[in-house]
């Protein structure tokens, strides 16, 4: 019998919110910066967990850091910071990354931030 998957247009609430705060990155060679997703506890608890950056081959040279740990207190709000630096001799580029946020055996995905280096 086939998975039939759920009929609504949203999900179940899961407890944590995650939300993008970048909207895009538009970045030079040399520059830093980070891109941030904010996490919401909507919890009665404290949510500990890990979240981890996306993205395709080819754009992890400017992901040094892809992987951090969060905790967020009841009622709450965190964010997280993934740093992104674009190398001096960096070639133009046309791509994305997003968050994949994971806590007590649940994940979780942010939408797609568009990542571009232009010269």
């Amino acid at each position: 019998m086939a998975a039939q998957g759920a009929e609504s247009a949203r999900a179940l609430p899961t407890g944590l919110t995650v939300t993008p705060v970048t909207e895009s990155l538009s970045l030079r060679p040399g520059d830093t910066t980070a891109l941030v997703v904010r996490l919401a506890n909507t919890t009665a608890g404290t949510i500990r967990g890990e979240a981890q950056l996306a993205s395709p081959y080819g754009t992890w040279e400017l992901l040094p850091s892809v992987i951090q740990a969060f905790t967020v207190a009841p009622g709450s709000e965190a964010e997280v910071r993934f740093p992104v630096t674009v190398p001096a001799d960096a070639a133009e580029l046309r791509s994305w990354a997003l968050a994949k946020v994971m806590w007590f055996g649940r994940c979780q995905y942010a939408p797609a931030v568009p990542l571009e280096v232009t010269r």
